[in-house]
């Protein structure tokens, strides 16, 4: 079981998770969100871009683990602005999700 684990973080996965956490805490450090939602975003970032990675690598598109790492930057910098894009598209769904994570939001 834990070797299966083990098996899923191949290099390329592991350099575009990394990628997706540097991204992701740019994005993140833009905003005033408390730490229960910047770690969702993280944790989302780091996933999306993970799949990106792995998409990449098995579909032979890119071969080298830094360049999957260098996707995974702008990949995971998209997720740090997710509640500001759902602001702009619906305000009162921003803010009960906010509200429901943290107590504060920005205001443009």
């Amino acid at each position: 079981m834990l070797i299966e684990a083990a098996a899923l973080f191949t290099p390329h996965v592991v350099f575009a998770m990394t990628g997706g956490a540097v991204g992701a805490m740019f994005g993140i450090a833009k905003n005033n969100h408390g730490v229960l939602l910047s770690t969702m975003l993280m944790l989302v970032g780091v996933m999306i871009a993970s799949a990106v990675g792995d998409y990449l690598y098995q579909k032979e598109v890119v071969s080298s683990v830094f360049a999957i790492g260098g996707i995974g930057i702008p990949v995971g910098l998209l997720s740090g602005f997710l509640i500001d894009a759902l602001e702009v598209a619906s305000p009162r769904l921003a803010q009960k999700v906010v509200s429901k994570f943290d107590n504060k939001i920005d205001k443009f």
